[in-house]
This record gives structure tokens, sequence and C-alpha cells, in this order.
């Protein structure tokens, strides 16, 4: 079994978004965000999605959002 791929989306000083996938069974990709504050990090939120186009389409939502 491969290990998971990963893309980044953002990694700002405050937050990382980043999409998961395995490239053996690309029916499950999995958005999640992590806040960063004081050298620690932790998740805020894990989204699975069925699709690529869905997960980069909420991904590139979550980062507008926190653009602002």
């Amino acid at each position: 079994m491969k290990k998971k791929s990963r893309l980044v989306i953002q990694n700002s000083h405050s937050c990382r978004i980043e999409v998961m996938y395995n490239p053996t069974d690309p029916t499950v990709w999995i958005v999640q965000q992590w806040k960063k504050f004081l050298g620690f990090t932790w998740q805020i939120s894990s989204e699975w999605f069925n699709d690529e186009q869905q997960a980069r389409v909420y991904a590139n939502e979550l980062k507008h959002t926190h653009d602002r």
C-alpha cells in the first residue's frame, strides 16, 4: 500500500489547509484544516469527498474564507 499524497492549499503562520488522497484509491479525498499557534498545531476540521473536484473546491473555499 502506498503512502497518502498531500496537496498543500495554504500554509500560513496561523493556518494550514491540505488535500490528502491515496493514489491507489482515487475515490477518497480528505480536506484537513490545521490551526497553528505558538509552535503548536492542531486539526480543527476534516471533510471527506468522493472526487478530486469536490475536495479542491471545498479547500479553495476554506482558503478564501481564511484570507478574509
